[in-house]
């Protein structure tokens, strides 16, 4: 109900897709088309999706597929912040998360697979998270995030645009 409430906010008509409480009630580990026609939204919002996905490929093509123009990808940044001060010196871990997530992704690893996919993207949002980030100010947070975004970000949104993809050109690797 708070998702449908949040995306009634932004969108007069929407479309959605879960396992339960949706429009579309659908397991995207068991089948991973989704039966829209081609170019037939006009956003599709990814949000906290593709790592639950065994793999999360295929639908990160469908939504390519789907969407007339733009696509929103919104991946968490999953690692507890002894780890997360490890990434600082290069150091990652990409594993299967034991919290219903297949992949545990940092936001190195994100980024590859935005990459893989649209090659590029229009914009990134970090959204900060912090033990007692509500009494930090806003510039602060703005300035930690932006020098440390593996440190300070609990979640990372790519818009990206759509882009031509023939079958089969785009292979994930082993982990992401």
């Amino acid at each position: 109900a708070m998702k449908k409430n949040f995306v009634k906010s932004f969108f007069n008509k929407y479309i959605c897709l879960d396992v339960k409480n949706a429009d579309i009630k659908q397991d995207l580990n068991i089948n991973n088309k989704i039966n829209l026609p081609d170019n037939s939204v006009d956003m599709v919002i990814m949000s906290n999706i593709l790592e639950h996905l065994v793999n999360p490929l295929p639908i990160a093509l469908e939504a390519n597929r789907i969407a007339k123009k733009y696509i929103i990808v919104g991946l968490p940044n999953e690692y507890p912040l002894d780890e997360r001060l490890l990434i600082l010196f290069g150091i990652y871990y990409d594993e299967i998360y034991p919290l219903g997530h297949k992949h545990r992704l940092s936001l190195n690893s994100i980024e590859k697979f935005i990459y893989l996919i649209w090659d590029q993207y229009l914009k990134r949002i970090y959204k900060f998270q912090f033990i007692g980030a509500r009494f930090i100010p806003s510039s602060i947070k703005k300035a930690l995030i932006k020098l440390f975004p593996s440190l300070f970000a609990s979640e990372v949104f790519y818009l990206v645009k759509k882009r031509d993809i023939r079958k089969n050109e785009i292979q994930l690797p082993t982990t992401l």
